[in-house]
């Protein structure tokens, strides 16, 4: 199963997709753009970069297909529906079911949490400008954010629990693309 996470920084999506690999009882990864700027296990971005770490990201995906990874998770942030496009028809290529899980965002006030909670420290301006950037998929997962009183995620998943079985629907449209 392919599942591509999209939501701004400091939405939840890396705690949901550990969440996904964790509870997974076969084998799985985790594919994220993030990834290339983690040099010795520092954060270290680098926006010359970005393009190369997308490729890096792609390349991590391809093999975890052609290795027949069971469940291959796709972690970036994905504001238009473009930049998703390809791991779907890919994933649908080697015979996979596809799932896009999207978390919502909901105003400024919801953005003024994810800026101050996101892992890389994205400022406010650059959030807002993915806010607004940002292009609906009629044919995703929706998962509102989990906020407690300190606005941080629970500890544990605060969110569906993962399945394999998703919509018909979502196969159908992606096997389309």
């Amino acid at each position: 199963m392919g599942v591509i996470m999209r939501g701004l920084p400091g939405s939840g999506k890396s705690f949901y997709a550990r969440s996904l690999v964790e509870q997974s009882k076969c084998s799985a990864c985790i594919c994220s753009a993030d990834d290339f700027f983690l040099i010795q296990g520092e954060y270290r971005y680098d926006p010359r970069k970005i393009s190369e770490a997308h490729a890096s990201c792609l390349s991590s995906f391809i093999d975890a297909l052609t290795s027949q990874t069971n469940l291959v998770v796709v972690d970036n942030t994905n504001v238009c529906v473009w930049e998703y496009r390809n791991y779907a028809k890919l994933a649908v290529a080697f015979g996979y079911s596809v799932s896009v899980i999207e978390f919502e965002c909901f105003d400024e006030d919801t953005l003024s949490i994810f800026s101050a909670r996101n892992a890389h420290g994205v400022p406010f301006p650059a959030l807002r400008s993915m806010f607004y950037r940002w292009e609906d998929d009629q044919n995703s997962t929706s998962i509102s954010p989990w906020f407690e009183s300190s606005d941080r995620l629970f500890e544990e998943a605060p969110f569906p629990a993962p399945t394999d079985q998703f919509p018909e629907r979502k196969r159908k449209f992606y096997s389309e693309v």
